[in-house]
Protein backbone atom coordinates (compact mmCIF):
# COMPACT_ATOMS: atom_id res chain seq x y z
CA UNK A 1 0.00 0.00 0.00
CA UNK A 2 2.96 2.15 0.92
CA UNK A 3 4.60 1.75 -1.95
CA UNK A 4 1.06 2.18 -4.39
CA UNK A 5 0.69 5.56 -2.45
CA UNK A 6 4.58 6.84 -2.97
CA UNK A 7 3.61 6.41 -6.82
CA UNK A 8 0.34 7.74 -7.18
CA UNK A 9 2.03 10.71 -5.47
CA UNK A 10 5.03 10.52 -7.46
CA UNK A 11 2.58 10.91 -10.17
CA UNK A 12 1.03 13.48 -9.38
CA UNK A 13 3.75 15.69 -8.80
CA UNK A 14 4.71 14.73 -12.10
CA UNK A 15 2.14 15.57 -13.52
CA UNK A 16 1.55 19.02 -12.11
CA UNK A 17 5.26 19.87 -13.11
CA UNK A 18 4.81 18.96 -16.41
CA UNK A 19 1.47 21.02 -16.34
CA UNK A 20 2.82 24.40 -15.09
CA UNK A 21 5.67 23.87 -18.00
CA UNK A 22 3.28 24.22 -21.13
CA UNK A 23 3.94 27.17 -23.47
CA UNK A 24 1.16 29.51 -23.21
CA UNK A 25 -1.77 29.32 -25.62
CA UNK A 26 -1.67 31.24 -29.36
CA UNK A 27 -4.28 33.27 -29.42
CA UNK A 28 -5.23 35.90 -31.90
CA UNK A 29 -6.04 38.87 -29.60
CA UNK A 30 -4.41 41.85 -28.91
CA UNK A 31 -5.21 41.20 -24.93
CA UNK A 32 -5.91 38.42 -23.19
CA UNK A 33 -6.08 36.66 -19.26
CA UNK A 34 -6.79 32.82 -18.20
CA UNK A 35 -7.42 33.01 -14.60
CA UNK A 36 -8.55 30.37 -12.33
CA UNK A 37 -11.80 31.35 -10.85
CA UNK A 38 -11.53 29.32 -7.45
CA UNK A 39 -8.06 30.52 -6.80
CA UNK A 40 -7.52 33.95 -8.02
CA UNK A 41 -4.38 32.66 -9.71
CA UNK A 42 -3.74 34.07 -12.83
CA UNK A 43 -2.89 31.07 -15.48
CA UNK A 44 -1.67 32.82 -18.40
CA UNK A 45 -1.96 36.19 -20.31
CA UNK A 46 -0.82 38.53 -22.48
CA UNK A 47 -0.76 42.64 -22.49
CA UNK A 48 -3.55 42.00 -19.34
CA UNK A 49 -2.90 45.63 -18.87
CA UNK A 50 -3.63 47.13 -22.26
CA UNK A 51 -7.24 49.36 -22.46
CA UNK A 52 -9.33 48.29 -25.23
CA UNK A 53 -13.19 48.52 -25.59
CA UNK A 54 -15.05 45.56 -24.15
CA UNK A 55 -16.41 42.69 -27.16
CA UNK A 56 -19.48 42.55 -27.90
CA UNK A 57 -19.89 39.45 -26.14
CA UNK A 58 -19.10 41.23 -22.86
CA UNK A 59 -21.88 43.90 -23.96
CA UNK A 60 -24.59 40.96 -24.85
CA UNK A 61 -23.83 39.47 -20.99
CA UNK A 62 -23.95 42.69 -19.49
CA UNK A 63 -27.64 43.30 -20.75
CA UNK A 64 -28.38 39.85 -20.00
CA UNK A 65 -27.27 39.86 -16.25
CA UNK A 66 -29.08 43.50 -16.18
CA UNK A 67 -32.10 41.99 -17.38
CA UNK A 68 -32.25 39.28 -15.23
CA UNK A 69 -31.95 41.24 -12.18
CA UNK A 70 -34.78 43.45 -13.44
CA UNK A 71 -37.11 40.05 -14.09
CA UNK A 72 -35.96 38.96 -10.44
CA UNK A 73 -36.94 42.40 -9.01
CA UNK A 74 -33.34 43.31 -7.74
CA UNK A 75 -33.44 46.47 -10.25
CA UNK A 76 -36.16 48.61 -11.72
CA UNK A 77 -35.88 49.96 -15.60
CA UNK A 78 -36.57 53.46 -14.13
CA UNK A 79 -33.91 53.12 -11.41
CA UNK A 80 -31.41 55.77 -11.95
CA UNK A 81 -27.42 54.87 -12.10
CA UNK A 82 -25.07 57.38 -10.46
CA UNK A 83 -21.51 57.88 -11.85
CA UNK A 84 -19.05 58.40 -9.58
CA UNK A 85 -15.51 59.66 -9.70
CA UNK A 86 -13.93 56.28 -9.94
CA UNK A 87 -15.92 55.04 -12.73
CA UNK A 88 -15.42 58.10 -14.64
CA UNK A 89 -11.61 58.01 -14.34
CA UNK A 90 -11.80 54.56 -16.39
CA UNK A 91 -11.98 54.95 -20.31
CA UNK A 92 -13.15 54.63 -22.94
CA UNK A 93 -16.80 56.48 -21.74
CA UNK A 94 -18.80 57.80 -24.75
CA UNK A 95 -21.78 59.15 -23.03
CA UNK A 96 -19.86 61.64 -21.75
CA UNK A 97 -21.82 61.43 -17.78
CA UNK A 98 -20.59 64.00 -15.39
CA UNK A 99 -19.72 62.49 -11.96
CA UNK A 100 -22.57 63.00 -10.00
CA UNK A 101 -24.82 62.81 -12.50
CA UNK A 102 -26.84 59.69 -13.76
CA UNK A 103 -29.01 57.99 -16.27
CA UNK A 104 -31.88 55.25 -15.97
CA UNK A 105 -30.78 51.83 -16.60
CA UNK A 106 -32.98 51.67 -19.23
CA UNK A 107 -31.31 54.52 -20.77
CA UNK A 108 -27.88 52.42 -20.18
CA UNK A 109 -29.16 49.44 -21.79
CA UNK A 110 -30.03 51.26 -24.79
CA UNK A 111 -26.95 52.93 -24.98
CA UNK A 112 -25.18 49.50 -24.62
CA UNK A 113 -26.86 48.42 -27.52
CA UNK A 114 -26.65 51.33 -29.66
CA UNK A 115 -23.02 51.07 -29.50
CA UNK A 116 -23.06 47.11 -30.00
CA UNK A 117 -24.83 47.73 -33.50
CA UNK A 118 -22.56 50.46 -34.45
Amino acid sequence: MKKFLAACAALFVFATASAQSLPAPTIAARSWLLLDANSGQILGSHSPDMRIEPASLTKIMTAYMTLEAVRAGRLRMNQRIVMTEEAASRPPSKLGIVPGTGITLQQALSAILTRSAN
